[in-house]
């Protein structure tokens, strides 16, 4: 499985970039709010992945 929460928004928008070549399309990069186990950090999934995340 792919690394999904990344400490940057510098090496989230890479791994994005990176993985809309491949042809997964759809992801974006979303910072995690308070509250949430990753909270600080930016998640790059899909938008229906982000809204399960909580």
């Amino acid at each position: 499985m792919r690394q999904k929460y990344f400490d940057t928004k510098q090496a989230a928008t890479k791994a994005k970039e990176e993985r809309s070549k491949n042809g997964v399309r759809d992801l974006k990069v979303f910072k995690m709010p308070k509250g949430t186990r990753k909270s600080g950090k930016f998640a790059v999934c899909t938008e229906l992945e982000y809204l399960n995340t909580y």
